[in-house]
C-alpha cells in the first residue's frame, strides 16, 4: 500500500462509525414504526442508491455478459442478501436491548473466529490461507476481550460481595469472642448454682467448695447489637440471563455477515461489484418485506405517527448502509481486506462504546467501567494483531 493510499484508511474508519450510527438510527425508527418497517426503509434507500451506482458504472447493464456470469456463479452465492437482511433486522431488534457495544463486540468476535476457519478450509468462496501464530494470538485476545466485556463487571461485583461477606464473618467471630471473654471476667457475687462439689465425702466442709463462674451464653440481643450487618450479595436482575442468551443472535449475525462477504465477492468477480452490491441489497429488501407483511398483519403501521414522531435524521440510515457496501466493494481490493475490515471493526467498537456510555440517539445508557474498558482494549489489540499479522 503506497503512501497516497494509506490516507484512504480514514474512509473505513468513518464507515465503521457510520455503521454503528446506522444501527442506532434504525433502532429508533423501529421503536416508532416497527422493527421490520425500519428494516424495509433502510434497505429500500440503500437498494435505490446501489441501483443508481450499478446503472451508471455499467452503462445501463450493457457491459455485463449475464449469461456467462450466471454459468460461472454457484447458486448459493445469490443467497447473500438473505443473510444481510438477517443482520440488519437483528441489529434493529437487539441494539435497544443489549446495547450497541455488546452487539458489535459479539458479532466481531465470532466473525474473526469464523474467518480463520473459513480461510483454513476455503469455505464460502474464501481463498485458502493458513492461520499464522500472530493471527491466532489476535483471535485469542479478541475472545478474551469479549469475555471480559460481557462478564467482567459481574465477576468484579461478585468478588467484592464475597470479600465483604468474608470480612463480616470475621468481625462476627471477633465480636462473639469479646462477649464470651467479658462474661468470664465479670466479677459478681456467687450464687448456689455456681458452686461445684469437688469431694463428695467432705461435702459439708466449706473448704472443699470451689467457686467457678460459668460463662453465660451471649444473648441474641447482645449478638445482634455487636454483629455488624452482613451486606447482601448483589445479584443482577433476571433479565441479565436473557440478555446473555440474546448474544447468540449477534454472533450468528457476525457469521452471516462474513459468509455474505464471501458470496458477494464471488458474485462481484463474475458480474462486477456494482451489480453484486445491488443484487445483495435487493434480496435483503425482499427478505425483510416478507417479515414486514407479517408485522403489518399483526399490527398495521401507523404511517401518520411515524411521519409525525420520527426525526428527519433517522431517514439517512439507508445512506449510511450504502456507504458501507459501496466502500467495501471499491476500497477492500485497494487497501486489502484485512486492513479494511480491521479498521471498520475497531472503529465500530469504539463508536458503539461512546454511544452506549452517553446514551446517544435514544440508546439505553450503559456506563463504561474500568473492567469493560480493559476488555475493549484487549479486544482492540486482538483486532490489530489479526489485521497486521494476517
Amino acid at each position: 500500500m503506497s503512501s497516497a493510499e494509506s490516507w484512504l484508511v480514514i474512509v473505513p474508519a468513518l464507515v465503521g462509525c457510520a455503521m454503528t450510527v446506522q444501527g442506532a438510527l434504525t433502532a429508533k425508527l423501529g421503536a416508532i414504526g416497527g422493527k421490520a418497517f425500519s428494516s424495509c426503509v433502510v434497505l429500500f434507500q440503500a437498494t435505490l442508491l446501489a441501483l443508481a451506482s450499478f446503472l451508471i458504472q455499467s452503462h445501463g447493464g450493457s457491459s455485463i455478459d449475464f449469461a456467462h456470469a450466471a454459468a460461472q456463479t454457484p447458486w448459493w452465492c445469490y443467497l447473500g442478501g438473505v443473510l444481510g437482511g438477517y443482520y440488519v433486522f437483528s441489529m434493529i431488534v437487539l441494539l435497544p436491548r443489549i446495547g450497541a457495544a455488546l452487539f458489535f463486540i459479539a458479532s466481531i468476535t465470532l466473525q474473526l473466529i469464523s474467518s480463520a476457519l473459513f480461510d483454513s478450509f476455503a469455505i464460502a468462496g474464501f481463498s485458502q490461507r493458513s492461520v499464522t501464530p500472530g493471527r491466532a494470538v489476535g483471535i485469542a485476545l479478541v475472545f478474551l476481550g469479549c469475555v471480559v466485556v460481557n462478564f467482567g463487571t459481574d465477576i468484579s461485583t461478585w468478588s467484592a460481595a464475597m470479600m465483604a461477606k468474608y470480612r463480616s464473618v470475621q468481625n462476627q467471630e471477633v465480636a462473639v469472642s469479646a462477649v464470651s471473654l467479658q462474661n468470664v471476667t465479670n466479677e459478681e457475687l456467687p450464687t448456689p448454682d455456681d458452686f461445684l462439689i469437688t469431694d463428695a465425702s467432705n461435702a459439708l466442709s466449706p473448704a472443699f467448695y470451689t467457686v467457678v463462674k460459668l460463662p453465660e451464653p451471649a444473648s441474641a440481643d447482645t449478638t445482634a447489637a455487636t454483629q455488624p450487618p452482613v451486606p447482601p450479595i448483589i445479584r443482577q436482575p433476571s433479565s441479565r440471563k436473557s440478555d446473555l442468551i440474546l448474544l447468540i443472535f449477534p454472533m450468528i449475525a457476525g457469521i452471516f455477515l462474513l459468509v455474505q462477504a464471501g458470496m458477494n465477492g464471488t458474485l462481484g468477480a463474475n458480474y462486477g461489484y456494482p451489480f453484486a452490491s445491488f443484487f445483495s441489497l435487493s434480496t435483503s429488501l425482499l427478505t425483510v418485506l416478507i417479515l414486514y407483511a407479517h408485522e403489518y398483519y399483526v399490527k398495521p403501521t401507523d404511517f401518520r405517527r411515524v411521519w409525525r414522531e420520527t426525526p428527519w435524521w433517522c431517514y439517512i440510515a439507508g445512506i449510511l448502509s450504502f456507504c458501507y457496501v459501496f466502500s467495501s466493494t471499491t476500497l477492500a481490493t485497494r487497501l486489502g481486506a484485512a486492513v479494511f475490515l480491521g479498521t471498520v471493526m475497531a472503529t465500530q467498537v469504539i463508536c458503539a462504546t461512546v454511544l452506549d456510555h452517553f446514551g446517544v440517539l435514544g440508546l439505553q445508557v450503559k456506563r463504561l467501567d474500568w473492567m469493560k474498558a480493559a476488555g475493549i482494549l484487549v479486544l482492540l489489540v486482538g483486532v490489530v494483531l489479526n489485521t497486521v499479522l494476517r
